[in-house]
């Protein structure tokens, strides 16, 4: 019986789960404006732009320097519909793939990244103040906030997993049965 109840908890876990992306912006035109931090507390810390696929943060990023404020150029036009090419002041890129539409992370020295744990959009000024446990703050001018991604479905194979666990319940139990 104890396998049975553990059977039907990894399930309902398995059933239930889904992968969220991390907060999703864009630009609201070709350039989006990074202003320094004037908390300070920016040593050690590192900002990256993301492509949006990119839930993980384990891909390639673009450098944002906010300590001494920053400027993110994308080309071609916005609106274009096409592959976004991202420039830094210092000269890096990032290719956005299919859209402009990117996230940012924080990390500590080479640390894991962080997802924004606060953001905070202004559609008079189109402007978004994002911050990251209480590390950094800083204040991105001429972006959105868009639409919270959709979640990832379970993949099939968890469904059939999930299926083949009810079904050794059930073989477990007509092999229980005392006559």
């Amino acid at each position: 019986m104890k396998l049975n109840k553990a059977i039907f908890v990894t399930s309902a876990f398995v059933f239930a789960t889904s992968l969220q992306a991390a907060t999703v912006f864009a630009p609201t035109d070709q350039n989006v404006n990074v202003f320094p931090n004037n908390s300070g507390g920016t040593s050690g810390l590192q900002v990256g732009m993301f492509d949006d696929s990119d839930a993980t943060f384990a891909g390639p990023f673009l450098n944002v320097d906010i300590t001494n404020g920053d400027i993110l150029t994308f080309s071609p036009t916005i609106g274009a519909n096409t592959n976004y090419t991202v420039s830094n002041y210092a000269g890096g890129t990032l290719t956005l793939t299919g859209n402009d539409a990117f996230s940012f992370g924080l990390r500590q020295s080479t640390g894991a990244w962080m997802s924004p744990d606060n953001v905070v959009c202004s559609s008079h000024t189109q402007s978004c103040q994002v911050a990251w446990n209480g590390y950094s703050s800083n204040l991105v001018v001429d972006l959105a906030k868009l639409a919270p991604p959709a979640s990832v479905p379970v993949p099939a194979a968890l469904w059939l997993f999930g299926s083949g666990l009810v079904g050794l319940v059930g073989v477990s139990r007509r092999n229980t049965v005392t006559v």
